[in-house]
């Protein structure tokens, strides 16, 4: 639950994006079915990129718990800033 209020409040401060714990879990269903761009692998986390309502958005997908735990600001590198986000 923690990790969910956390996620909710990172998507509204860095994308304006007022989500709910189901739109977590349909953002985890979507990573989970390989429709996010993977951008790094770590021990149990995955950093993606990808898309919510036509906002792109680069998260932090914890496998273990197999949910979102955070959403990161876009950088201005192309590999984040990518045409290939799931749409």
């Amino acid at each position: 639950m923690c990790d969910e209020y956390h996620a909710i409040e990172r998507a509204k401060e860095r994308y304006g994006l007022e989500l709910t714990s189901r739109d977590l879990l349909a953002i985890s269903k979507d990573v989970e079915a390989g429709n996010w761009k993977l951008q790094r692998a770590r021990e149990s986390v995955d950093y993606c990129i990808g898309s919510y309502n036509g906002v792109p958005v680069r998260i932090v997908y914890a496998r273990d718990k197999c949910q979102v735990v955070t959403f990161l600001p876009l950088v201005d590198d192309p590999e984040w800033r990518t045409a290939e986000v799931a749409a």
